[in-house]
């Protein structure tokens, strides 16, 4: 996610006409965004309980949340054509920033719990998250 967000962000900065820098920030950013795509449809298919959910939660996200099939007609608008449509990639940029730091942080908070799982202490008051 942070080498997408990479390629996102320096192709927003870099100016319209700047052709081949902005395809290889393309490569850059396709790399570290889809590289991401199966991982994260994995972890989310394991975190549910019923195959309903998981059919439901895959599609949802595979719509929504994948490289942005429905969110893309929004922040890639034409009238930015001209421009290189900064907008999208400044939102593709920020979000896989999002990303990368919620995914910190839920790895920082799993491990934490699992070592009170291991001594036992996950169910004490002290502990309740």
């Amino acid at each position: 996610m942070l080498i997408g967000s990479v390629g996102f962000i320096a192709s927003a900065l870099l100016p319209a006409d700047a052709y081949v820098p902005r395809y290889i920030c393309l490569i850059i950013a396709c790399c570290g965004t889809f590289s991401t795509i199966p991982i994260l449809l994995g972890w989310l298919s394991a975190n549910l309980h019923s195959t309903s959910a998981q059919g439901l939660a895959l599609a949802l996200n595979i719509s929504f949340g994948a490289p942005g099939q429905i969110t893309g007609v929004w922040i890639y608008t034409a009238n930015e054509q001209k421009i290189g449509y900064p907008t999208g990639h400044w939102v593709n940029g920020s979000l896989l920033l999002l990303g990368a730091s919620l995914t910190t942080v839920l790895v920082l908070l799993y491990g934490y719990r699992n070592r009170l799982i291991e001594k036992g202490l996950l169910n004490s008051p002290k502990y309740a998250l």
